[in-house]
Protein backbone atom coordinates (compact mmCIF):
# COMPACT_ATOMS: atom_id res chain seq x y z
CA UNK A 1 0.00 0.00 0.00
CA UNK A 2 1.14 3.54 -1.03
CA UNK A 3 1.60 5.49 2.14
CA UNK A 4 3.87 8.47 1.03
CA UNK A 5 1.89 12.17 1.19
CA UNK A 6 2.88 12.68 -3.04
CA UNK A 7 2.10 10.80 -5.18
CA UNK A 8 5.17 9.19 -7.04
CA UNK A 9 4.38 10.30 -10.75
CA UNK A 10 6.70 6.88 -11.43
CA UNK A 11 3.92 4.45 -9.89
CA UNK A 12 1.35 6.30 -12.22
CA UNK A 13 3.35 6.07 -15.39
CA UNK A 14 4.36 2.09 -14.58
CA UNK A 15 0.55 1.61 -15.61
CA UNK A 16 0.24 3.92 -18.47
CA UNK A 17 3.43 4.44 -20.04
CA UNK A 18 2.78 2.14 -23.04
CA UNK A 19 -0.42 3.05 -24.42
CA UNK A 20 0.80 6.75 -23.92
CA UNK A 21 3.97 5.70 -26.16
CA UNK A 22 1.20 4.57 -28.61
CA UNK A 23 -0.42 7.26 -28.67
CA UNK A 24 2.42 9.14 -29.26
CA UNK A 25 3.29 7.05 -32.12
CA UNK A 26 0.01 7.91 -33.92
CA UNK A 27 0.82 11.37 -33.13
CA UNK A 28 3.23 11.42 -35.40
CA UNK A 29 2.06 9.31 -38.07
CA UNK A 30 -1.10 11.48 -38.23
CA UNK A 31 1.08 13.90 -38.73
CA UNK A 32 3.19 12.51 -41.31
CA UNK A 33 1.00 11.12 -43.14
CA UNK A 34 -0.55 14.60 -43.32
CA UNK A 35 -4.11 13.75 -43.04
CA UNK A 36 -6.55 17.04 -43.82
CA UNK A 37 -8.43 19.26 -40.99
CA UNK A 38 -10.83 19.65 -43.52
CA UNK A 39 -11.85 16.31 -44.07
CA UNK A 40 -15.49 15.25 -43.56
CA UNK A 41 -14.42 12.40 -41.04
CA UNK A 42 -12.52 14.82 -39.23
CA UNK A 43 -15.92 16.91 -37.95
CA UNK A 44 -18.09 13.90 -37.26
CA UNK A 45 -15.42 12.11 -34.86
CA UNK A 46 -15.37 15.75 -33.46
CA UNK A 47 -19.17 15.64 -33.04
CA UNK A 48 -18.85 11.97 -31.65
CA UNK A 49 -16.40 12.91 -28.88
CA UNK A 50 -18.43 15.01 -27.38
CA UNK A 51 -21.35 12.71 -26.87
CA UNK A 52 -18.34 9.28 -25.85
CA UNK A 53 -16.92 11.66 -23.26
CA UNK A 54 -19.79 11.74 -21.13
CA UNK A 55 -20.09 8.36 -21.38
CA UNK A 56 -16.71 7.57 -21.31
CA UNK A 57 -16.01 9.57 -17.96
CA UNK A 58 -19.57 8.10 -16.14
CA UNK A 59 -18.57 4.43 -16.95
CA UNK A 60 -14.96 5.47 -15.84
CA UNK A 61 -15.92 6.70 -12.67
CA UNK A 62 -18.08 3.28 -11.86
CA UNK A 63 -14.92 1.88 -12.42
CA UNK A 64 -12.97 3.13 -10.23
CA UNK A 65 -14.98 3.19 -7.40
CA UNK A 66 -16.20 -0.23 -7.97
CA UNK A 67 -12.89 -0.97 -7.98
CA UNK A 68 -11.90 0.82 -4.53
CA UNK A 69 -15.14 -0.83 -2.88
CA UNK A 70 -13.29 -3.82 -3.54
CA UNK A 71 -10.07 -3.00 -2.25
CA UNK A 72 -11.85 -1.18 1.15
CA UNK A 73 -13.64 -4.65 1.83
CA UNK A 74 -10.70 -6.27 1.68
CA UNK A 75 -8.89 -3.67 4.21
CA UNK A 76 -12.27 -3.97 6.29
CA UNK A 77 -11.75 -7.46 6.37
CA UNK A 78 -8.14 -7.62 7.65
CA UNK A 79 -9.63 -4.96 10.01
CA UNK A 80 -12.50 -7.07 11.70
CA UNK A 81 -9.45 -10.01 11.93
CA UNK A 82 -6.78 -7.56 13.96
CA UNK A 83 -9.60 -6.68 16.23
CA UNK A 84 -11.40 -10.64 16.73
CA UNK A 85 -7.53 -11.28 17.41
CA UNK A 86 -7.21 -8.85 20.45
CA UNK A 87 -10.29 -10.20 21.47
CA UNK A 88 -8.99 -13.56 21.26
CA UNK A 89 -5.73 -12.57 23.18
CA UNK A 90 -7.22 -10.68 25.57
CA UNK A 91 -9.99 -13.74 26.30
CA UNK A 92 -7.39 -16.22 26.78
CA UNK A 93 -6.07 -14.66 29.18
CA UNK A 94 -8.80 -13.52 31.42
CA UNK A 95 -11.08 -16.69 30.63
CA UNK A 96 -8.84 -19.31 31.01
CA UNK A 97 -7.86 -19.34 34.68
CA UNK A 98 -7.00 -21.30 37.67
CA UNK A 99 -10.07 -20.56 39.16
CA UNK A 100 -11.77 -23.90 37.85
CA UNK A 101 -8.81 -25.95 39.25
CA UNK A 102 -7.03 -26.81 43.03
CA UNK A 103 -4.16 -23.95 43.25
CA UNK A 104 -3.57 -20.63 43.07
CA UNK A 105 -0.99 -21.32 39.93
CA UNK A 106 -1.26 -23.85 37.44
CA UNK A 107 1.98 -24.12 35.17
CA UNK A 108 -0.15 -25.72 32.61
CA UNK A 109 -2.89 -23.10 32.21
CA UNK A 110 0.11 -20.84 31.37
CA UNK A 111 0.97 -23.61 28.87
CA UNK A 112 -2.38 -23.35 27.54
CA UNK A 113 -2.38 -19.77 27.01
CA UNK A 114 0.85 -19.80 25.12
CA UNK A 115 -0.11 -22.09 23.03
CA UNK A 116 -3.02 -20.58 21.70
CA UNK A 117 -1.91 -16.97 21.51
CA UNK A 118 1.09 -18.19 19.49
CA UNK A 119 -1.20 -20.16 17.56
CA UNK A 120 -3.21 -16.91 16.46
CA UNK A 121 -0.12 -15.29 15.80
CA UNK A 122 0.76 -17.94 13.41
CA UNK A 123 -2.94 -17.82 12.21
CA UNK A 124 -2.35 -13.96 11.21
CA UNK A 125 1.10 -14.73 8.92
CA UNK A 126 -0.45 -18.10 7.74
CA UNK A 127 -3.45 -15.80 6.31
CA UNK A 128 -1.00 -13.30 4.36
CA UNK A 129 0.51 -15.97 2.81
CA UNK A 130 -2.64 -17.88 1.93
CA UNK A 131 -3.83 -14.94 0.50
CA UNK A 132 -0.80 -14.22 -1.74
CA UNK A 133 -0.61 -17.93 -2.77
CA UNK A 134 3.06 -17.69 -0.66
CA UNK A 135 3.05 -21.11 0.56
CA UNK A 136 6.89 -21.97 0.80
CA UNK A 137 6.96 -19.37 3.30
CA UNK A 138 4.34 -20.94 5.76
CA UNK A 139 6.43 -23.46 7.03
CA UNK A 140 9.19 -20.77 8.40
CA UNK A 141 5.92 -18.53 9.58
CA UNK A 142 4.40 -21.29 11.73
CA UNK A 143 7.69 -23.10 13.20
CA UNK A 144 8.03 -20.32 16.32
CA UNK A 145 4.55 -20.72 16.92
CA UNK A 146 3.22 -24.35 17.12
CA UNK A 147 3.85 -27.85 17.94
CA UNK A 148 6.59 -29.66 15.03
CA UNK A 149 3.56 -32.35 14.51
CA UNK A 150 0.76 -30.08 14.64
CA UNK A 151 2.77 -27.82 11.73
CA UNK A 152 3.11 -31.05 9.34
CA UNK A 153 -0.09 -31.42 9.73
CA UNK A 154 -1.71 -27.82 9.42
CA UNK A 155 0.88 -27.35 6.17
CA UNK A 156 -0.74 -30.38 4.41
CA UNK A 157 -4.08 -29.32 4.08
CA UNK A 158 -5.67 -27.49 1.49
CA UNK A 159 -6.86 -23.95 3.47
CA UNK A 160 -3.89 -23.60 6.11
CA UNK A 161 -5.62 -20.93 7.87
CA UNK A 162 -8.56 -22.58 8.96
CA UNK A 163 -6.44 -26.09 9.87
CA UNK A 164 -5.03 -23.87 12.23
CA UNK A 165 -8.30 -22.20 13.49
CA UNK A 166 -9.40 -26.25 13.76
CA UNK A 167 -6.53 -26.89 15.87
CA UNK A 168 -6.93 -24.01 17.99
CA UNK A 169 -10.76 -25.14 18.62
CA UNK A 170 -9.59 -28.65 19.51
CA UNK A 171 -6.62 -27.09 21.97
CA UNK A 172 -9.39 -25.06 23.75
CA UNK A 173 -11.63 -28.09 23.75
CA UNK A 174 -9.18 -30.10 25.74
CA UNK A 175 -8.60 -27.08 28.35
CA UNK A 176 -12.03 -27.40 28.85
CA UNK A 177 -12.12 -30.89 29.36
CA UNK A 178 -9.20 -30.56 31.69
CA UNK A 179 -11.35 -28.22 33.52
CA UNK A 180 -9.20 -24.83 32.87
CA UNK A 181 -12.63 -23.40 31.85
CA UNK A 182 -16.15 -23.75 31.77
CA UNK A 183 -19.18 -23.64 29.53
CA UNK A 184 -20.14 -20.20 28.88
CA UNK A 185 -16.48 -19.07 28.68
CA UNK A 186 -15.77 -21.49 26.19
CA UNK A 187 -19.07 -20.19 24.40
CA UNK A 188 -17.71 -16.77 24.54
CA UNK A 189 -14.13 -18.06 22.91
CA UNK A 190 -15.81 -19.98 20.14
CA UNK A 191 -17.72 -16.96 19.12
CA UNK A 192 -14.58 -15.10 18.45
CA UNK A 193 -13.31 -18.18 16.22
CA UNK A 194 -16.70 -17.90 14.33
CA UNK A 195 -15.82 -14.00 13.43
CA UNK A 196 -12.63 -14.75 12.53
CA UNK A 197 -13.61 -17.54 10.21
CA UNK A 198 -16.36 -14.77 8.89
CA UNK A 199 -13.22 -12.60 8.08
CA UNK A 200 -11.38 -15.36 6.61
CA UNK A 201 -13.93 -15.84 4.35
CA UNK A 202 -14.83 -12.32 3.12
CA UNK A 203 -11.21 -12.24 2.33
CA UNK A 204 -11.25 -15.98 0.32
CA UNK A 205 -14.45 -14.55 -1.04
CA UNK A 206 -12.67 -11.23 -2.85
CA UNK A 207 -9.69 -13.26 -3.93
CA UNK A 208 -11.41 -15.69 -5.31
CA UNK A 209 -13.93 -13.77 -7.28
CA UNK A 210 -12.23 -12.56 -10.53
CA UNK A 211 -13.46 -8.72 -10.93
CA UNK A 212 -15.90 -9.12 -13.41
CA UNK A 213 -14.19 -9.35 -16.88
CA UNK A 214 -16.49 -7.87 -19.13
CA UNK A 215 -17.05 -4.59 -16.48
CA UNK A 216 -13.30 -3.94 -16.82
CA UNK A 217 -12.89 -4.98 -20.74
CA UNK A 218 -15.19 -2.37 -22.08
CA UNK A 219 -13.98 0.26 -19.60
CA UNK A 220 -10.41 0.01 -20.80
CA UNK A 221 -11.69 -0.27 -24.59
CA UNK A 222 -13.69 2.58 -24.60
CA UNK A 223 -11.10 4.65 -22.72
CA UNK A 224 -8.71 3.54 -25.61
CA UNK A 225 -10.96 4.25 -27.83
CA UNK A 226 -12.24 7.90 -26.75
CA UNK A 227 -8.27 8.71 -26.61
CA UNK A 228 -7.73 7.71 -30.17
CA UNK A 229 -10.26 9.16 -31.35
CA UNK A 230 -9.52 12.70 -29.71
CA UNK A 231 -6.06 12.44 -31.21
CA UNK A 232 -7.65 11.92 -34.88
CA UNK A 233 -10.28 14.43 -34.08
CA UNK A 234 -7.64 17.51 -32.67
CA UNK A 235 -4.36 16.69 -33.91
CA UNK A 236 -4.94 17.21 -37.92
CA UNK A 237 -6.16 21.12 -37.12
CA UNK A 238 -4.23 21.26 -34.16
CA UNK A 239 -0.62 20.39 -35.37
CA UNK A 240 1.98 19.42 -33.11
CA UNK A 241 0.84 21.88 -30.38
CA UNK A 242 -1.96 20.04 -30.04
CA UNK A 243 0.28 16.64 -29.13
CA UNK A 244 0.78 17.73 -25.48
CA UNK A 245 -2.87 18.02 -25.04
CA UNK A 246 -3.97 15.05 -26.39
CA UNK A 247 -0.82 13.42 -23.98
CA UNK A 248 -2.29 14.90 -21.07
CA UNK A 249 -5.71 13.99 -21.95
CA UNK A 250 -4.90 10.54 -22.88
CA UNK A 251 -2.66 9.90 -19.91
CA UNK A 252 -5.10 11.02 -17.05
CA UNK A 253 -7.71 8.68 -18.82
CA UNK A 254 -5.07 5.73 -18.93
CA UNK A 255 -3.24 6.36 -15.79
CA UNK A 256 -7.58 6.03 -14.06
CA UNK A 257 -7.93 2.76 -15.98
CA UNK A 258 -5.02 1.62 -14.64
CA UNK A 259 -5.13 2.51 -11.01
CA UNK A 260 -8.50 0.88 -10.99
CA UNK A 261 -6.81 -2.65 -13.16
CA UNK A 262 -4.70 -2.33 -9.60
CA UNK A 263 -6.61 -1.65 -6.56
CA UNK A 264 -9.13 -4.40 -7.83
CA UNK A 265 -7.06 -7.48 -6.91
CA UNK A 266 -5.81 -6.33 -3.05
CA UNK A 267 -4.47 -9.93 -2.21
CA UNK A 268 -1.27 -9.49 -4.99
CA UNK A 269 1.90 -8.36 -3.40
CA UNK A 270 2.20 -5.56 -5.41
CA UNK A 271 2.59 -2.03 -3.85
CA UNK A 272 -1.19 -1.37 -4.12
CA UNK A 273 -2.09 -4.51 -2.22
CA UNK A 274 -3.41 -4.41 1.34
CA UNK A 275 -0.99 -4.02 4.14
CA UNK A 276 -0.89 -7.78 5.14
CA UNK A 277 3.01 -8.16 6.21
CA UNK A 278 2.49 -5.30 8.19
CA UNK A 279 -0.87 -6.03 9.75
CA UNK A 280 0.52 -9.82 10.52
CA UNK A 281 3.60 -8.19 12.25
CA UNK A 282 1.14 -5.71 13.97
CA UNK A 283 -1.14 -8.95 15.47
CA UNK A 284 2.26 -10.72 16.58
CA UNK A 285 3.26 -7.75 18.57
CA UNK A 286 0.46 -6.74 20.50
CA UNK A 287 -0.57 -10.63 21.18
CA UNK A 288 3.22 -11.35 22.59
CA UNK A 289 2.81 -8.06 24.88
CA UNK A 290 -0.26 -9.96 26.26
CA UNK A 291 1.54 -12.81 27.17
CA UNK A 292 3.93 -9.93 28.96
CA UNK A 293 6.79 -10.88 26.78
CA UNK A 294 9.43 -7.69 26.27
CA UNK A 295 11.69 -8.83 23.11
CA UNK A 296 9.07 -7.65 20.80
CA UNK A 297 9.93 -7.70 17.14
CA UNK A 298 10.47 -3.98 15.26
CA UNK A 299 6.79 -2.52 13.31
CA UNK A 300 7.64 -3.16 9.42
CA UNK A 301 8.48 0.13 8.31
CA UNK A 302 7.48 1.60 4.64
CA UNK A 303 10.27 1.00 2.15
CA UNK A 304 10.37 4.02 -0.82
CA UNK A 305 6.98 4.70 0.69
CA UNK A 306 5.52 1.58 0.22
CA UNK A 307 4.17 -0.57 3.39
CA UNK A 308 3.83 -4.31 2.60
Amino acid sequence: MIVRKSLDLRVVLRVSWRRQMVLLLLSAMLLLLEFPADDPLVGAIGRIESILGAAVSILMGFRVNAAYDRWREARRAWGSFVNESRTFARQVVSLISSHFRAGEHDPAIEEVRRSLIHAQIGLAHALKNHLRRQGALQAGDLAPHLPVEACKAILASRHVPLAILLWMARRLQAAFEDRHTEDFRHMQIDATFNRMTEAIGAMDRIKTTVFPRQYAAFGTMFTALFVYLLLMALVPGGGWPAVPFVMSVGFIFFALDGVAGAIENPFEGTYNDTPMASLARGVEIHLLEVLGERDLPAPLEPVDGILM
